[in-house]
């Protein structure tokens, strides 16, 4: 226990001074480009991440798993064909979506947030860089190599954006939205090519994987891609929203609170990063139970660290905000809402992963998309009476459902339950 938590602390340690720097780079951007600038970017930045999702076509979420369960089982020459069949996925699928928007943007350029052909280029690109990246990362801790698949996105990334923010703020120079984009994808493709040289000796081989496997590994990933879009990237969708109905302001202020309850969240995505192929790795090896003895142990640890978050902001958030300007005061109400997810989906466990283990990811992948529905629904509904804060209303109450609706099927379907309620009762 006391090695989990060390290496927990270390790893979050980490992802934190990495998601810290992007919060310095967030703040440069508004106090030196302005709150119009910060939130065209957030646009953009959120239509890269959510293309990225569709090009990896769930693949990057089930890698993890998929090489731990190669690694235990002595069969680590299937990484290589199980990444290379899922890199060919990503070219394959950005390649068709790219060609259907250059036949569209002459006819609905309104379709594109405004951005021009070049622009639409650039995030076409960045996506494809992104959908990698978390191939690659996923690959490494499913080795559990977790410093190795952390550190390039957590630190090189954000160091090279703060940089080239910093000389451009020194220099004077006033950037759009584009423009800042555009430093921040430089750092995407660094980070790429560090992961690409980490994982090489998985690339290589001449294993290419039966039509059997790929079409089972087709099965398992692309379900996927409905659940990571809403699990992962429900923001991003949300700061696109905003761009259809508020001023690039505004949306600013939605980007700041989201990025704040990220930063937060990597501590969770770091104990997921860290226990699941432990998890994965213990099921094959000794059973279900053991494996179940890991899971309300890590769910304990996830309670705990989300009620840490919150009491966090409630008593630092004014101070925070007031740090971005005048335009950014009074949010701390929006951040506690967007951050209450975190507490709410350790309190359930992880009943998308159990779900995943017993092959049930399609109710994920269903419960996922109607999440998504009613959040999109509700977003524009609740706006006119409500502002952004209606926006954040109906994310947080979409993400409360859905964790509940995961943890009543996971229970139904397997048997197992990794919630509070089965660490008071059982």
């Amino acid at each position: 226990m006391k090695k989990l938590i060390s290496v927990f602390a270390s790893l979050t340690f980490f992802r934190v001074l990495g998601a810290g720097t992007m919060f310095i780079a967030t703040l440069l951007i508004a106090r030196e480009f302005g709150a119009e600038s910060l939130g065209s970017y957030s646009i953009i930045l959120a239509l890269a991440s959510l293309l990225s999702v569709v090009f990896s076509l769930g693949f990057s979420s089930i890698t993890a798993i998929r090489t731990a369960e190669f690694v235990a089982g002595e069969k680590e020459e299937k990484i290589g064909a199980f990444v290379r069949y899922a890199r060919q996925n990503i070219f394959v699928i950005a390649l068709v979506i790219g060609g259907g928007a250059l036949v569209v943007y002459p006819f609905a350029p309104q379709l594109f947030q405004g951005l021009d052909l070049v622009e639409l280029a650039m995030v076409f690109c960045a996506a494809v860089c992104i959908a990698l990246t978390a191939l690659y990362t996923t690959v490494l801790i499913g080795r559990d190599q977790q410093f190795a698949a952390m550190a390039p996105e957590a630190l090189l990334k954000p160091i090279l954006f703060v940089l080239a923010l910093g000389v451009a703020a020194l220099m004077g120079w006033q950037l759009n939205g584009s423009i800042i984009f555009g430093f921040a994808f430089l750092g995407i493709v660094a980070t790429l090519a560090v992961l690409a040289f980490l994982v090489r000796k998985d690339l290589l081989g001449d294993h290419s994987g039966t039509p059997e496997e790929k079409k089972e590994w087709r099965n398992h990933a692309y379900p996927w891609t409905i659940t990571t879009l809403v699990w992962d990237y429900f923001i991003e969708a949300h700061i696109l929203i905003a761009g259809l109905l508020v001023a690039p302001a505004q949306v600013a202020i939605l980007h700041v609170c989201f990025r704040l309850r990220v930063l937060a969240g990597f501590g969770m995505r770091t104990l997921s990063a860290l226990l699941l192929p432990d998890i994965v790795g213990t099921k094959t090896r000794y059973g279900v139970e053991a494996a179940m003895v890991k899971v309300r142990r890590s769910t304990l640890i996830s309670i705990a660290y989300g009620i840490l978050v919150l009491v966090g902001f409630a008593l630092i958030g004014d101070i925070i905000f007031a740090i971005f300007g005048p335009e950014f005061v009074g949010a701390k109400g929006i951040l506690l809402l967007a951050s209450s997810v975190i507490l709410v989906r350790a309190l359930f466990g992880p009943a998308p992963a159990i779900l995943s283990i017993y092959g049930h990811q399609k109710d994920t992948a269903l419960i996922m998309f109607l999440s998504l529905c009613l959040s999109v629904v509700g977003s524009f509904l609740l706006f006119e009476a409500h502002g952004i804060l209606g926006i954040v209303a109906s994310y947080a109450f979409a993400n409360w459902l859905a964790s509940m609706s995961l943890w009543i099927i996971a229970r139904a379907k397997t048997g197992l339950d990794g919630s509070l309620l089965c660490l008071i009762w059982r």
